[in-house]
């Protein structure tokens, strides 16, 4: 079906050829800018989370000493009164099961 009288079909076919390849160039260029933006992003958000993860081994290593010491002295009492861990433990018990209900 085509049509030669005033350009007719050949000439819609030519344009909309013409228009789609001019759109999937501009796909390609905004595809190209997003990588390259989220390239960057990546960057970005990897270098902040590495300066994070740094920061906090840092205080742990710092904290390490005080809590192992306070491990111990939680075994220790643990060991010498068992009771007390019990009563602890049910109070623990009780108030999750509170705060699960509501």
């Amino acid at each position: 079906m085509s049509y030669s009288i005033f350009g007719g079909r050949r000439s819609w076919d030519d344009d909309l050829e013409r228009r789609i390849a001019h759109l999937n160039k501009e796909l390609s260029v905004l595809s190209r800018q997003a990588r390259k933006r989220g390239s960057h992003f990546y960057d970005d958000t990897r270098e902040t989370a590495s300066d994070a993860y740094d920061d906090i081994a840092e205080r742990i290593h710092d904290w390490m000493p005080v809590v192992r010491k306070q491990a111990r002295y939680a075994e220790q009492t643990a060991r010498e009164h068992p009771a007390l861990v019990l009563a602890g433990l049910a109070v623990v018990g009780l108030a999750a099961a509170a705060l699960l209900r509501r």
